[in-house]
């Protein structure tokens, strides 16, 4: 079956690629000093922050609904097959680029621990997403079944919205706390994103409801660059405590952009079927994008010159590293073997 495109899909599947981009450019949000250069930085970060997020969303929303296309066995071997031959391949690609650059030493670390290192993520950070999203694939075959009845999604959100995203906060506001053994366990913690992903994109919201959305959104990315400014200045250090994906206000967020994006008229902007096609074709790219940007990212680095950090390289960064990445993928893409490393 042919898989239909989404228009709206695509577009938030590039932007947020392009988000990961502008983070990582603007990683000092991360080494809190009082300097305007750190506050545009945690901006950045603050407001890209529903990039990773809607990635679990678009899963849902693309994924929740599989066996009206294709068997189980089917979804598995093809989720699997798009996703282990890239993270094996590009996790050995970085461990060579790590030992040529001489950030990484096979010899010293031993072999072992070097495979261990791979399987882990611990040879590229960035690659930390594939556990979970290992997880929601393998739950998928039992989360899917939930798609003929919405109540009880809605419940697995609230359900999940209340114990991860507010009593963390409310506990630290309070002194009051639950067990951690309460929880809802199918696909870990990201499964409020795949059900919302999917109840997001199958339901309709009036003007006011969206109104509502969008307020909580706004108010959750100023919650927390308030929150977190007032903790790093009261400290002098970085605080994490508002750095959590799980977090109210990265859910509002999330929530917010998702529901933006599903209501403005894409159509009008993207008339032609070529518009729509190179969109669809840009989007195709986004995860072999996420595979290689570090190394275009810690490339540019060593181009004599270039000191990352720097005013330039936290804006102008994503924009040029975002379209050099995007060229290397199409470019692999036509090659026959190498294709399948960037599906």
């Amino acid at each position: 079956m042919e898989k239909k495109r989404v228009l709206y899909y695509d577009i938030l599947n590039i932007c947020a690629c392009f988000s990961v981009i502008c983070m990582h450019c603007n990683g000092i949000a991360h080494n809190y000093t009082n300097t305007p250069g750190w506050k545009q930085a945690f901006f950045v970060e603050v407001v890209c922050y529903w990039a990773v997020p809607v990635f679990f969303m678009l899963s849902g929303a693309n994924l929740m609904n599989y066996r009206e296309k294709y068997d189980t066995k089917t979804f598995l071997r093809k989720r699997f097959t798009r996703i282990l031959i890239p993270f094996f391949a590009w996790s050995i690609i970085s461990l060579i680029f790590k030992c040529l650059t001489g950030s990484y030493s096979v010899m010293e670390t031993g072999i072992k621990q070097t495979l261990f290192n791979i399987v882990t993520n611990k040879v590229e950070g960035v690659y930390w997403f594939f556990d979970p999203l290992f997880s929601v694939y393998l739950s998928m075959p039992l989360l899917s079944l939930l798609t003929k009845n919405k109540n009880a999604l809605k419940y697995a959100v609230c359900v999940v919205f209340f114990i991860k995203s507010l009593m963390p906060y409310i506990t630290l506001w309070t002194g009051f706390s639950l067990s951690s053994e309460i929880r809802l366990p199918a696909a870990g913690d990201y499964i409020i994103y795949v059900f919302l992903g999917y109840l997001l994109s199958t339901e309709d919201f009036s003007r006011v409801q969206r109104a509502v959305i969008y307020t909580l959104g706004v108010f959750g990315a100023v919650f927390r660059y308030t929150a977190t400014y007032y903790l790093d200045i009261t400290t002098g250090e970085n605080n994490k405590t508002y750095f959590d994906y799980f977090g109210f206000f990265a859910v509002f967020l999330s929530v917010a952009v998702f529901v933006l994006f599903k209501y403005i008229k894409w159509e009008k902007l993207f008339v032609s079927e070529y518009a729509k096609k190179t969109v669809a074709k840009i989007s195709s790219c986004s995860f072999g994008i996420y595979l290689i940007h570090m190394i275009v990212l810690r490339t540019a680095e060593m181009i004599p010159g270039i000191v990352g950090g720097t005013w330039q390289w936290r804006i102008f960064g994503p924009f040029v590293f975002y379209f050099i990445a995007l060229m290397i993928i199409l470019l692999i893409k036509k090659i026959p073997v190498l294709k399948k490393i960037v599906p």
